[in-house]
């Protein structure tokens, strides 16, 4: 048995004004249940099995659960992300409230039936010419990954805020086991070779939790707009001659480059100088050096023998921040829950056995992987001090 599951919920707003006014507000709300029954048994009861070879009881449970939840909400003022989901591996099914109630609490509502493998025999009479072997393997395993995005991008010339909150509520339980026995056969059972039983639990949890509340506020009197009118004004008018990520044609051992050539590194440029990783920061280099050839993809930029960084037309307009009061709130809060309950099981009982040699072993190897990310992040304020910037997370 295998169920996979995806929810994806995306809600955005933008609106307002640029002094601020009018309203952008995005909420976004997800409630996710999944849940998975699914069990091996392989037996047999009474009556009398005789066999010319080996004899096999063999279960084997690979029941999985795949669950994957992604909410994001944006907004140019308020935003507003919940995003709640409860899975199950083995556990019957539950209304949404206790489940979340169980979550918060861990009050145990949940009632189990288990995601197990049995192999058994009961009460038979026995007589195999081989091997018997009983084996109980369980691989269940429930793999669950949660992501929560509220994210306030409030920007205005003046008196713009903003305010950000995502929280996220949820549990992944995992009931499972193995279990290989053989119970009272008949009191002249024989096996002429070998009798193994084993029982193998390997359930288990990955769980990858992730929740981001974001709230950034500018308020800049549109001097941001007219830094960035500037640069594009510069560049329209005065274009470099190649740019950082330029590629060699084929056969070519360099670009022709002569004295006062521009070339425009890109963001995460970065260069080998004598062994060693140097980033070269983004922007204009002119060329102070003798003519010759070079590969864009490759040069050493902040060499100042024969390179020398512009000063960017916006470079002359200060930045002096926001200047209103700019709030900025963010909150996110998260409450997970994650549970394995398991085991194996390997028992010969109320038995007269006559046989080559007996086996019974149990191993137990459930784990649980669980990642945990919580990040929280508010910028605001202003230059005279006003304004609100706080950053809550619990």
């Amino acid at each position: 048995t295998q169920l996979n599951a995806s929810s994806e919920g995306i809600v955005e707003s933008s609106g307002g004004s640029a002094l601020g006014e009018g309203v952008s507000m995005a909420l976004n709300g997800m409630v996710v249940t999944n849940l998975v029954l699914g069990a091996a048994t392989a037996e047999i009861i009474g009556g009398a099995v005789t066999t010319g070879g080996a004899l096999t009881v063999r279960a084997t449970n690979d029941a999985r659960l795949n669950a994957l939840l992604n909410s994001v909400t944006t907004s140019g003022d308020e935003a507003v992300g919940l995003a709640a989901s409860f899975n199950t591996l083995g556990y019957k099914a539950q209304d949404i409230l206790s489940q979340g109630i169980d979550a918060l609490l861990g009050t145990g509502f949940g009632i189990a039936d288990k995601a197990e493998a049995v192999a058994r025999i009961t009460s038979t009479t026995l007589s195999v010419g081989g091997d018997l072997t009983i084996s109980a393997d369980n691989i269940a395993q429930l793999n669950a990954t949660l992501s929560n995005a509220a994210k306030s991008q409030a920007s205005a010339l003046y008196g713009a805020g903003g305010s950000a909150a995502g929280f996220v509520l949820t549990s992944n339980l995992v009931a499972a086991g193995a279990d290989a026995r053989l119970t009272s056969p008949a009191e002249n059972s024989t096996a002429t070779g070998d009798v193994t039983i084993s029982a193998t639990d390997n359930a288990g949890i990955y769980a990858n939790t992730k929740l981001v509340s974001s709230s950034v506020t500018t308020n800049t009197g549109g001097l941001d707009i007219l830094r960035d009118t500037l640069d594009t004004a510069s560049d329209l008018a005065n274009a470099p001659q190649y740019y950082s990520s330029d590629a060699l044609p084929t056969g070519s051992s360099g670009f022709p480059l002569t004295f006062g050539d521009r070339v425009q590194v890109q963001d995460d440029y970065s260069v080998d100088v004598d062994g060693e990783t140097v980033d070269i920061p983004a922007g204009v280099y002119k060329y102070l050096g003798a003519s010759g050839e070079f590969n864009p993809e490759t040069t050493d930029y902040l060499d100042l023998d024969f390179w020398q960084a512009e000063t960017s037309a916006s470079g002359l307009i200060p930045d002096i921040g926001n200047i209103s009061d700019s709030d900025a709130i963010a909150a996110g809060g998260m409450v997970v829950r994650n549970q394995v309950e398991s085991g194996a099981t390997a028992l010969v009982t109320g038995t007269t056995l006559t046989a080559g040699s007996l086996s019974v072993a149990a191993t137990e190897s459930s784990t649980m992987i669980a990642e945990l990310d919580s990040f929280v992040e508010s910028s605001g304020g202003s230059n005279t001090g006003g304004g609100d910037s706080v950053a809550t997370n619990g």
